[in-house]
C-alpha cells in the first residue's frame, strides 16, 4: 500500500510492522519497495560448520587445516549470522573525495583506504588516527590499496587506480611513505 503526503512517501512493508519513510521527492514507490524486501534465509549454521571443520567431515573434508580455517573464516564473514552482529566503531575523517577502498593489515591493527582525491591514508584502527597519508601516484581514482601480507611487517602497500596502473608503496616502519 502507498500513501503519498506532500513530498513524502510511506511505504507500507508487507514483511514488516512498519513504515518505510522515504523524504526524496524523486523515489517512486518501486524504488522505495526495495527497503521491504525480506531478509533472506540463513543458511550457514556456526555451530556445524566448527564442528565440521575440527572433525574432518564436509565442506572441509580432505582439506589442509589452513585451508579449512579459511573456509570456515569465509563462511563466517560472508554470513547473514556476522552482518547482523556489526556495530559503529569509529569514524575516520580525512579524505577530501569518496573512499573507494579499505584494507586491513593482517594484524588488524592498521586499515589503508583509498580515495578519488588520488590519496592513500594509513590509519591506527585502535587509536583512530590517520598515521601518514601520501599520494598515490595515480592520475586518477584510486580503487584499491591492500597490505601485502607477510612482506616486511605492513610496510608494503599495492594499489590500483581508474588509470589502469598498479603501483606499489613502501612505507618505513613508522608507517610514513618513502
Amino acid at each position: 500500500m502507498y500513501s503519498f503526503l506532500g513530498e513524502e512517501t510511506i511505504v507500507t512493508c508487507p514483511y514488516s510492522n512498519s513504515d518505510v519513510t522515504n523524504t526524496e521527492t524523486s523515489s517512486t514507490p518501486e524504488s522505495s519497495q526495495s527497503l521491504c524486501k525480506s531478509k533472506p534465509q540463513v543458511t550457514w549454521n556456526a555451530a556445524k560448520a566448527l564442528l565440521q571443520r575440527e572433525i574432518g567431515v564436509g565442506s572441509h573434508a580432505g582439506r589442509k587445516q589452513a585451508q579449512a580455517g579459511e573456509l570456515f573464516r569465509t563462511g563466517f564473514y560472508g554470513s547473514l549470522f556476522s552482518a547482523e552482529r556489526l556495530e559503529f566503531m569509529l569514524k575516520l575523517e580525512g579524505h577530501k573525495d569518496s573512499v573507494n577502498c579499505l584494507n586491513f593489515n593482517y594484524s588488524g591493527t592498521k586499515l589503508a583506504s583509498g580515495s578519488d582525491d588520488h590519496y592513500i591514508k594509513i590509519w591506527n584502527c585502535t587509536l583512530g588516527k590517520c598515521l601518514t597519508s601520501f599520494h598515490s601516484g595515480h592520475q586518477s581514482h584510486v580503487f584499491q590499496a591492500k597490505f601485502m601480507p607477510f612482506v616486511g611487517m605492513d610496510t608494503v602497500l599495492v594499489s590500483s587506480g581508474w588509470d589502469n596502473r598498479v603501483r606499489i608503496h613502501e612505507l618505513s616502519s613508522t608507517g610514513e611513505g618513502i
